[in-house]
């Protein structure tokens, strides 16, 4: 029996029926404390780690951007870019998610680099927490 914990208890059922019945290849949340951080993943403080597949990390963040706006069902990125008046495209959604979210960053797939919009939305405990972070929205995007 594996040690992981799940937190999906702060989703809400329309959030686990969205993550569930999504084409993503999306984990439910596991407690940062208990993550496999050599795995890709999305991090968000307010649900946990979310492993995701190849290619899916544009995807899950715009997902979990609906969720942070109240848009909750698995169409809810698209609905959510339609209030917001942007065109329905996961990297716009992933980019708003990473820049406006606090407490976001991911794992690339391609490269295991972690990256997060800016680092005035990490706590200086979960940058010592996750080490060397690329930060995509701003000009010194190092953090060591």
């Amino acid at each position: 029996m594996s040690n992981t914990r799940y937190v999906s208890m702060k989703l809400t059922e329309e959030q686990l029926t969205a993550l569930n019945y999504s084409d993503y290849e999306v984990s439910l949340p596991v407690e940062l404390t208990a993550a496999d951080l050599s795995r890709p993943f999305v991090y968000d403080r307010k649900w946990g780690v979310f492993y995701v597949g190849n290619g899916y990390h544009q995807a899950v963040m715009s997902l979990l951007f609906a969720f942070h706006n109240g848009y909750n069902d698995r169409f809810g990125a698209m609905y959510c870019a339609e209030a917001l008046g942007v065109r329905f495209d996961s990297s716009a959604l992933a980019d708003m998610y990473l820049k406006t979210i606090k407490g976001t960053l991911y794992m690339s797939t391609m490269s295991h680099t972690l990256y997060a919009g800016k680092r005035s939305n990490l706590t200086p405990s979960e940058r010592k927490f996750f080490g060397d972070i690329k930060y995509l929205f701003e000009s010194d995007n190092n953090d060591k």
